[in-house]
């Protein structure tokens, strides 16, 4: 008993730095999810604060937009187009002062082209045997892996744009 009660100061001496990880409440469960992995295994999670510092990472917005191909198109299985955009900020506070602050937004767009050329109906084998298994298909375009897979090296993208930017400024101190 006596131990227990000599180690509890000696674990308010030490307090770790706080950090945390929130998500706009109007995004899906499953972006919270990949965000939280994504986050809690980059470097960026790891660097070095003051035992009173508390450092934030938020999720303001997460965007994933297919365009919707035209009938004439969507029979020829022509080009589809996905855009992703993730807006992510970093804050690290000590104690009630705000000490470093960015926000970063990055977007990608990609073409996924279909197995015909256009006007000429000849299909392109090839390059189609080397696309991942349901990356083309009529109706759906890419499946949930593919997406998943875009998804995080967006979210990881963002992540060392924001350890950069980081490291950068303490370099300067």
């Amino acid at each position: 008993m006596l131990g227990f009660l000599q180690a509890v100061p000696a674990i308010a001496e030490t307090p770790q730095a706080l950090r945390h990880v929130y998500v706009s409440p109007g995004l899906p469960v499953a972006y919270q999810q990949l965000f939280h992995v994504t986050m809690a295994q980059h470097p960026l999670w790891q660097i070095a604060l003051a035992p009173a510092d508390r450092q934030i990472l938020r999720l303001q917005e997460f965007k994933l937009q297919t365009r919707q191909p035209f009938y004439w198109t969507r029979t020829r299985l022509d080009e589809r187009s996905l855009e992703l955009d993730a807006t992510v900020s970093m804050e690290i506070w000590r104690g009630p002062d705000l000490r470093w602050q960015r926000t970063l937004s990055v977007q990608r767009k990609l073409r996924l082209m279909g197995p015909e050329l256009r006007g000429t109906g000849i299909a392109r084998l090839s390059p189609l045997a080397e696309l991942p298994a349901g990356a083309l298909s009529a109706q759906t375009g890419p499946d949930r892996e593919i997406f998943s897979a875009l998804q995080q090296d967006l979210l990881a993208e963002v992540a060392h744009q924001l350890l950069r930017d980081y490291q950068l400024h303490h370099m300067r101190e």
